[in-house]
């Protein structure tokens, strides 16, 4: 072989081999590229999933935003719980969910709200809530300790109880019959739902305590002097346009000084109280007892007879004669009440002078000798 042709042979060998070493290195330099198209395809896809998720978080916060606000501007308890429904279906899709609200009775729970596939629980004990016994979220499950008010429930429950001001006002409960855990982020918005609710609640709760204390005397639950003013005017103007009579009893508590000081404050305050629930026992569905202040009150008798006003005024005397009052076990014995009763007719509109002539009458059954009826002065003309 001449060295023309062995040259020759060493260079296609080398020829050959740097060729299948340019191939092998294009071969790992594609498979690489490939591998980081993968991987930036694979980022992209999660990168792709959390913006989906952050948009679906916004606008969950978004709708979040939108029902608190509607729950401020609800006039009472009722009609923000009328608000719920919609936003706990669009807010927790595919669950079963629902409100309940601790309400007059004590220790017990009402259903406000709900939402999902089947009715929850009638109202139920507080104690039959783990969230409300332990003032935390409590998740229950097939296998683990269910709340006894979700009992029968396939799936996951969770229960968030509404806290307001340190005190657990509610609880929102949520069920996913299709799944054996609760994902952390439907756990994490469950509480601001509840949060948001509590808060909102809470307000409005605040908001009827004042109108009632605006209405309503605090001791006897009875309605005050400024509610009788109002609706005696609007009745009695009513009353006018109608042709009818309005009558009123103006009622006094006989030697109320001399109970309250030998028996004390506490002793008259429970006579006012146990008065109060007797006076409502004996008028009729219609007519209205207030608390005029002190040991006086009214009781305002729309369309009404002067025989007829005299024999419901003449029953609550003898109904307050009966009254034996207690305070603690102990009986403080009875009392005896004065009435003085007014009647107007088509021409009254002045609530004011239809209450003095009834404190005129008042003024005769006291100087009477007390426990007695006074009245009616029929047919008041009152500018």
């Amino acid at each position: 072989m001449s060295i023309a042709i062995a040259l020759a042979v060493i260079l296609d060998a080398a020829l050959i081999a740097a060729l299948i070493a340019t191939r092998s290195s294009m071969r790992r330099r594609i498979e690489r590229q490939t591998q980081a198209a993968d991987v930036i395809v694979a980022l992209n896809a999660v990168l792709q999933t959390e913006i989906d998720e952050l948009r679906h978080r916004s606008q969950d916060m978004e709708m979040l935003t939108e029902m608190s606000e509607l729950l401020q501007l609800s006039a009472d308890i009722g009609e923000a719980c009328q608000v719920l429904p919609a936003f706990g279906a669009r807010l927790f899709p595919g669950s079963t969910g629902s409100v309940h609200v601790t309400g007059a009775v004590p220790d017990m729970v009402e259903t406000k709200a709900w939402w999902g596939d089947f009715p929850p629980a009638s109202d139920f004990a507080v104690a039959d809530c783990w969230a409300l016994r332990r003032a935390r979220a409590h998740v229950g499950t097939i296998a683990g300790i269910r709340c006894p008010h979700t009992e029968g429930q396939k799936g996951v429950t969770l229960c968030a109880p509404m806290i307001a001001v340190g005190d657990a006002i509610g609880v929102v409960t949520l069920n996913l019959s299709d799944s054996l855990s609760i994902p952390p982020h439907v756990e994490q918005f469950a509480h601001s739902f509840a949060d948001q609710i509590s808060f909102a609640l809470a307000n409005l709760r605040l908001q009827e305590t004042l109108r009632t204390h605006a209405l309503r005397d605090v001791l006897t639950g009875l309605f005050n002097r400024r509610y009788l003013e109002k609706t005696l005017a609007a009745e009695l103007a009513r009353a006018s346009r109608a042709g009818r009579q309005i009558g009123v009893m103006l009622i006094d508590v006989d030697h109320f000084k001399r109970f309250n000081d030998t028996h004390g404050h506490a002793g008259g305050d429970a006579l006012l109280e146990q008065l109060a629930r007797v006076m409502q026992s004996a008028v009729g569905e219609a007519d209205l007892v207030c608390r005029y202040g002190g040991e006086e009150f009214v009781v305002l008798l729309p369309d009404v007879e002067a025989d007829v006003l005299r024999s419901r005024a003449e029953s609550l005397v003898e109904a307050a004669r009966r009254l034996q009052v207690h305070v603690e076990g102990t009986d403080l014995g009875p009392i005896t009440v004065s009435a003085g009763i007014a009647l107007s007719n088509d021409s009254t509109t002045n609530a004011a002078a239809l209450l003095a002539v009834a404190d005129r009458s008042l003024y005769i059954a006291k100087a009477s000798g007390r426990d007695r009826v006074a009245g009616p002065v029929p047919h008041i003309v009152a500018a």
